[in-house]
């Protein structure tokens, strides 16, 4: 096993024989994501693709969360327009919409390994593995509907990861929902005891390391082609554009409550929508 430098150790990086472990490493904030930890994660990923001799990559969280998704105290501090929302967090190169679609482009096997909740843009990450494998503790759930936050994210993956009405459902009501039924609608491939998720993880990734190179980066190059078509950057950009005027003013609010461990203010919602 050879461990890499892990700037900060903000993300840690292990090779385990044909297999790199790549783990979020801020358990005290539940795993949040950073424009940190998305810039270090996309630069470990890029070098496990340049190495021959990794296969397959495997995704997990350090401590009892999988992700907690976007870290909103972060966008909080840097209060934004919509315009420089856009530009600056949700399309920048430090932003999550530029690694979900690096995820969706990546021509190696990735693998999610799934050890507790994973929420907002982290349950996205765990779905877009392709394979996800979940500890029996895990649950996810797309809730920042209910901070005011429509999630294009969760528009452009939900519906196409399980049926069209069960997706829409999730991310209108933002309700949570358990790795077993994760795995029922088919967003997961498959539950696990929760001592058994990285030697199961591994396992896969071992089956799929043995095989050809050649063709399991063609076979993954046509499933991506197949499966988002356009870059999903682009995609979730056009769901963006057409929902942040509109919300721009719950969002803020949205993101604030959350910082502060409130609700959001649904007297002043009320008196928006009459107006």
């Amino acid at each position: 096993m050879k461990k890499l430098a892990a700037g900060k150790d903000i993300v840690l990086a292990e090779k385990i024989d044909s297999t790199m472990v790549i783990t979020f490493n801020r358990p005290d904030a539940r795993n949040a994501m950073s424009a940190a930890l998305y810039t270090r994660c996309i630069a470990l990923l890029a070098k496990a693709y340049a190495d021959p001799s990794v296969r397959c990559v495997v995704l997990t969280g350090a401590g009892t969360c999988f992700s907690g998704g976007r870290d909103l105290k972060e966008r909080n501090v840097n209060r934004q327009s919509a315009a420089d929302y856009l530009e600056h967090t949700l399309f920048s190169e430090e932003g999550p919409a530029h690694f979900y679609s690096y995820l969706t482009q990546y021509r190696k096997p990735i693998i999610t390994a799934i050890n507790g909740p994973a929420v907002a843009g982290g349950c996205i990450v765990a779905a877009l593995g392709d394979i996800s494998i979940a500890s029996d503790r895990a649950f996810f759930a797309l809730p920042e509907i209910n901070r005011g936050i429509p999630p294009p994210g969760g528009v452009m993956v939900f519906p196409k990861l399980m049926s069209r009405c069960k997706g829409v459902y999730l991310l209108l009501t933002g309700e949570q929902f358990s790795a077993q039924e994760a795995e029922r609608i088919g967003m997961i491939t498959r539950v696990v005891p929760h001592r058994k998720l990285m030697t199961e993880a591994l396992a896969v990734a071992r089956n799929i390391g043995g095989k050809s190179p050649v063709a399991v980066r063609l076979l993954k190059t046509a499933i991506l082609a197949s499966q988002w078509g356009d870059d999903l950057r682009m995609n979730i950009g056009r769901e963006a554009v057409r929902a942040i005027g509109d919300v721009t003013r719950d969002r803020i609010e949205g993101i604030q409550a959350f910082a502060e461990h409130k609700n959001p203010s649904k007297s002043k919602r009320r008196r928006r929508t009459r107006a």
